[in-house]
């Protein structure tokens, strides 16, 4: 159990400053865990339960102990590499090819389960807190919470105004994009709730704002290293911000055709994979997001300012799709495709003005 102290001063016996006020002035709970640690009368002064009120004397020690909580997920033998570790704090580098948490496609089998067994294992006892998600196909840094107060400071620090930890990963595009740098300012929403799917939705059809700034690294052979920074952390955002302006992600299954609503109405819902194609993709078992190799790794989170990386991808392509769209302001598209993306290109005329969407 995680536990604070704090030691009443002078100064907050002559402010006749309660005991309730300077828990509060010096550990910066929320509100709801405020309200759990009066619930549960896991705050102490010098040992002893005492009503929030009083007012502490000089010397006297506040202790408040969080309150344990625990999930329930079934333990699984599925490997946790641990980049760091701490009674608050746990750093993990996830593999690609797990899914974080179990959803309803996905029940077992995760991050989460593996997280179990290690704290089964090495006699630990917390609920699991994921302060970012990373997709099931990306690899990079995985950062878990071990109470509430640590999760609530750490996506603090997330916030857009804060700024405080910063998340950048590193994208191998289709295409050489001619500008070196830019910002992507699209709002993005789920329009088809039954479908994992995100795509460019206006503000008031449901989209959230969702801002991606991109740099280019370096162009090669039709296609371009970016490094990307996110100011928020919609889902699928950098691969949707990437193929809405036609440069979608080295192998994106999902996004590489551009609108994937549009995709379905042109060509219908199934969509196969030749099975030499996944034999000598699923051969490749031992990557390790240190290094590329194959046809794996599509994306990769550099790191998170502060010394905290993100997450790298291994995505695959759909051989037979046509492309979609080719913005303008960004270039056009070779007149047989892309190299690594087996698909005819399509120019569509943008309707959106260029210079509302993207800030260089």
């Amino acid at each position: 159990m995680s536990q604070f102290q704090y030691i009443v001063t002078k100064e907050d016996r002559e402010a006749e400053r309660s005991v309730k006020e300077l828990v509060r002035a010096n550990f910066t709970f929320s509100s709801r865990l405020m309200t759990k640690l009066k619930q549960k009368h896991l705050v102490k002064l010098n040992g002893e339960t005492m009503q929030w009120w009083i007012t502490p004397e000089a010397g006297d020690i506040i202790t408040v102990e969080l309150p344990e909580e625990k999930s329930d997920f079934p333990p699984e033998d599925i490997p946790i590499a641990v980049v760091y570790e701490d009674a608050d704090l746990l750093v993990i580098n996830k593999q690609p090819g797990v899914v974080v948490h179990p959803t309803k496609g996905k029940p077992c089998h995760t991050i989460a389960n593996g997280l179990m067994q290690k704290m089964l294992e090495e006699g630990e006892n917390y609920k699991i807190r994921f302060v970012n998600r990373l997709d099931m196909n990306t690899s990079g840094l995985l950062i878990v919470a071990k109470n509430s107060h640590a999760q609530d400071a750490l996506t603090k620090q997330m916030n857009a105004s804060a700024r405080g930890l910063h998340k950048k990963y590193k994208a191998i595009v289709v295409g050489e994009m001619p500008a070196d740098s830019g910002t992507i300012d699209l709002p993005l929403g789920r329009p088809d709730p039954e479908e994992v799917e995100r795509w460019v939705l206006p503000v008031e059809q449901g989209g959230y704002p969702s801002v991606t700034h991109y740099q280019v690294l370096d162009r090669f052979h039709g296609h371009s290293l970016v490094e990307l920074e996110l100011e928020t952390g919609r889902t699928h955002q950098i691969r949707v911000h990437l193929s809405y302006i036609g440069y979608p992600i080295l192998g994106d299954h999902l996004y590489c055709n551009g609108d994937p609503f549009a995709y379905r109405r042109l060509h219908g819902e199934q969509r196969e994979m030749p099975c030499s194609t996944r034999s000598a993709v699923d051969r490749n078992d031992d990557f390790r997001c240190q290094g590329w190799r194959g046809a794996r790794p599509r994306r990769q989170g550099d790191r998170l300012r502060s010394d905290r990386p993100a997450g790298a991808a291994r995505l695959f392509p759909d051989p037979h799709a046509p492309r979609q769209r080719r913005d303008p302001a960004f270039g056009s598209a070779p007149a047989g495709g892309h190299a690594g993306c087996n698909c005819k290109a399509e120019r569509v005329k943008s309707t959106h003005t260029p210079d509302k969407r993207v800030r260089k």
